[in-house]
């Protein structure tokens, strides 16, 4: 189900957000509710004497809802409406159409189109690709949402999907070379703006090897597999 703005709030201009690559932006909307808009972000803003109407184009925000019922916060992402009160929850946009969402407290109603409630502690996966909304227990939210402090966290992940998320908060991108590497196991706490000590610990932990390579899109850091030994 699509989000459906009144003819009041289609009159008012949207308010623009955007955020570069590595960057984080924290935005007030009122006393009680606040976004920080995570790396290479867009998110706009709509306001009424009704309601706070608010869109994330693109990329991961964590947002901070309080009690106000006279301006409620209505959140739209991929074709996923979001109404939460009393509430803290990070929203990353995938892609188009793939959406996660995490909850750090209180409860969250997704209306995308059935209406699925998601409670402190849970995560739900949303994919375009298939219908109904994926729901799991994630203890660990806050690693998730290190990302407001300057690090990645993880705890076992696989070293594809951590270099997937450098590369969200990096224009000097990591490449694997080596598909037999891709499934390392990541476990540890990182600068997500400093991807070159990364890939130190990948040698020192690993013996990864890392070669800076100059490229037509620039700079990139290129994972091989460790020298075998004879």
């Amino acid at each position: 189900m699509g989000f459906v703005f009144s003819d009041c709030l289609l009159r008012t201009p949207n308010i623009v957000y955007r955020t570069d690559v590595g960057e984080v932006k924290h935005i007030t909307l009122s006393r009680q509710n606040s976004i920080d808009l995570g790396t290479d972000a867009l998110l706009r803003v709509r306001s009424t004497a009704d309601h706070v109407a608010v869109e994330l184009v693109k990329g991961e925000a964590f947002f901070i809802v309080g009690t106000e019922p006279r301006t409620p916060l209505f959140i739209q992402a991929a074709n996923v409406e979001i109404r939460a009160m009393e509430a803290r929850f990070d929203v990353r946009r995938e892609s188009s159409d793939d959406l996660q969402v995490a909850v750090s407290q209180g409860d969250v109603e997704l209306r995308s189109p059935i209406h699925t409630l998601i409670r402190d502690g849970q995560t739900a996966i949303i994919s375009g690709n298939s219908e109904g909304i994926r729901i799991f227990s994630n203890t660990e939210i806050n690693r998730k949402i290190a990302w407001m402090t300057g690090y990645l966290e993880y705890s076992g992940e696989a070293l594809y999907d951590v270099v997937s998320d450098f590369n969200r908060f990096n224009r000097l991108k990591i490449v694997i070379d080596d598909t037999s590497i891709a499934d390392l196991r990541i476990a540890g706490r990182f600068p997500y703006t400093d991807p070159r000590s990364f890939c130190l610990s990948l040698e020192r932990v690993f013996g990864v090897r890392t070669d800076l390579i100059k490229t037509d899109r620039g700079q990139e850091l290129h994972l091989r597999a460790p020298l075998r030994r004879t």
